[in-house]
């Protein structure tokens, strides 16, 4: 890893999905900040007092790479990209947006409005996703982090 500077990685969601082994080598190589805003339904639900906001601002500034997941809409996702827009901005170019198929163009057309339209984005579909279930970003975050 470059100057052994971790992977940051945030999802709104908790870790789920992973065997326990996976897990602990992920928690060892990254930096994970699962259930990230409490209620990112809004902008206004992302409070600087709110400590994993702080967090995530402290983890940003030392990451190598920051993978952010955004989900469905109405969980979150166009706040917690506008988050990234005005508080994360300084750290545009290490980010990487991974997005789950649920409203796709909705998400891309809001970083492209936001500057991000040149930011790497992955999309990823799992079992879930096909069911109608919640998706499953996890095996997918940590497998872009494990890739060089």
């Amino acid at each position: 890893m470059e100057n052994n500077k971790k992977d940051l990685i945030i999802s709104y969601n908790s870790v789920r999905g992973m065997a326990a082994s996976m897990e602990a080598q992920m928690r060892e190589r990254c930096i994970v900040i699962d259930n990230a805003f409490a209620k990112p339904k809004s902008r206004a639900a992302i409070q600087d007092g709110d400590p994993r906001v702080a967090e995530i601002l402290a983890a940003a500034h030392d990451a190598r790479r920051i993978f952010i997941f955004l989900g469905k809409v109405d969980s979150g996702a166009l706040a917690i990209a506008e988050f990234c827009a005005t508080r994360l901005a300084e750290h545009a170019a290490r980010m990487h947006f991974v997005l789950c198929p649920h409203e796709l163009e909705e998400k891309r057309s809001v970083l492209a409005a936001l500057g991000f339209s040149d930011a790497p984005q992955s999309v990823f579909e799992d079992t879930a996703y096909r069911i109608g279930a919640q998706c499953n970003e996890w095996p997918y975050l940590f497998g872009l982090a494990a890739m060089e």
